[in-house]
């Protein structure tokens, strides 16, 4: 159940990740983590003339000045003849002038390491032939540091691109009780942005926990940790993508809410979890021939809750573009009692605290070079065990006897002798 594991320190804000192969011949691919600039251009009739750069930032989106402009390269019309001369005009003018805005974008993202823009350049026009519509051109960028660009192509539109945004919590939590989970757990939220991030519209679909990573059971081979991510891009989003012509969508996944990691110099790991005891209680019951040992207390857990934004392309690949972890602290009250047939209990043992009922010694639960001994019932190191405030402890026990005694009803008349009297089981 927990248990300690080994791995080198990692400095966890946006940073390795390597690439995992397809969960199925979709080859969804998921790629190094990075930073995302979104640029939206807006010209022509009824759009005031506007240039906005937002950069992706801890699952936000920040405001930062633009630096370049595709601009409209002298267009300054309202209205065309019709929509395909409005898209010739664009072709004509817009993209054979890009190589230079690309190469200017590219050395930014280069140096404010950032992997890709996307950019969204629109220009508003009304159709002569089409009693006057208001369209627009759209045209669609994505531009990577290493100068690469993928031009999807000027098109004419009626409904301006829209952004899909997804979030999904995991229902299933991982070594901690099911309750510290997310209250919405396995809720996947459809939201519909604009493309200045403005909330527009939401639908909300209870999935079980369909879109939750696998759980490994302790000491059995790990699974691809983005299988939940990838079956989501397959039956859900990358559909979406498609059905919408979006070039890209959003996607806010929160792993199993799970208990931190406690690490040492030299990378051997433990789940920060205490068991802090309140009271030891062994009853010699001689009255019905049973010795009973009772334990009570509390669990302390110190939660992780990590949250994962990517950006996921039509083709199904993904990008992380960071990532925030918050914590907290919960706790579980526990009340164990478990029959004994030795008439003394040694001071050391306890009885498990969480799943069974195992009586084990407390002192010597865990050994921080090895993640799976099934010698250890909950691997915890002995400073994890508590008492009032103290260290590798727990209470005392209190050994209390349980004898038939003679409880006088009545005396004899004319005597202090007892007459009448009656057995109880009295503990002391």
């Amino acid at each position: 159940m927990l248990t300690t594991k080994k791995f080198f320190l990692i400095i966890f804000f946006i940073t390795f990740f390597l690439e995992f192969s397809s969960i199925s011949e979709g080859a969804i691919i998921k790629k190094e983590v990075t930073n995302i600039l979104y640029v939206v251009e807006r010209y022509g009739a009824g759009a005031n003339p506007s240039v906005k750069w937002k950069l992706s930032k801890n699952l936000l989106t920040e405001d930062i000045s633009p630096l370049y402009t595709i601009g409209t390269n002298d267009i300054n019309q309202n209205s065309f003849p019709n929509a395909k001369e409005a898209l010739k005009t664009v072709n004509d003018n817009i993209t054979p002038n890009l190589s230079s805005y690309v190469s200017s974008i590219a050395r930014y993202l280069k140096d404010n390491k950032i992997t890709y823009a996307k950019v969204d350049w629109i220009y508003s026009f009304y159709d002569q032939a089409d009693n006057n519509t208001l369209k627009g051109v759209y045209l669609p960028l994505l531009i990577y540091s290493d100068g690469k660009l993928r031009n999807l192509g000027a098109r004419i539109i009626t409904i301006e691109p829209k952004i899909l945004y997804y979030v999904y919590k995991s229902k299933a939590t991982q070594n901690v009780p099911p309750e510290f989970g997310y209250p919405d757990g396995g809720i996947l939220y459809k939201r519909i942005l604009d493309l200045n991030f403005s909330f527009i519209s939401e639908t909300q679909v209870d999935t079980g926990g369909r879109y939750d990573p696998p759980i490994v059971p302790e000491c059995e081979t790990e699974t691809d940790p983005d299988e939940g991510i990838k079956l989501l891009i397959q039956e859900v989003i990358k559909p979406e993508i498609e059905q919408h012509s979006n070039m890209i969508a959003i996607l806010d996944y929160s792993r199993p809410v799970k208990p931190q990691d406690e690490c040492n110099e030299e990378g051997d790991c433990e789940a920060k979890i205490y068991v802090n005891s309140f009271s030891r209680t062994f009853t010699i019951d001689n009255c019905h021939g049973i010795n009973f040992y009772n334990n009570t207390g509390e669990i302390i857990y110190n939660l992780e809750y990590t949250t994962e934004r990517y950006s996921i392309e039509r083709d199904g690949n993904f990008t992380m573009t960071s990532q925030s972890t918050g914590y907290d602290i919960k706790t579980q009250s526990y009340g164990k009692t478990v029959t004994i047939s030795d008439s003394s209990i040694d001071n050391s043992l306890i009885i498990d605290p969480f799943k069974t009922n195992k009586l084990y010694d407390y002192h010597s639960d865990s050994d921080p070079t090895v993640s799976c001994n099934s010698n250890y019932v909950n691997n915890l190191s002995c400073d994890k065990y508590m008492y009032s405030g103290s260290y590798c402890a727990q209470a005392p026990v209190i050994t209390i006897v349980c004898n038939w005694v003679s409880i006088c009803d009545e005396l004899c008349s004319n005597s202090n002798q007892c007459c009448k009297s009656h057995q109880e089981c009295v503990c002391q």
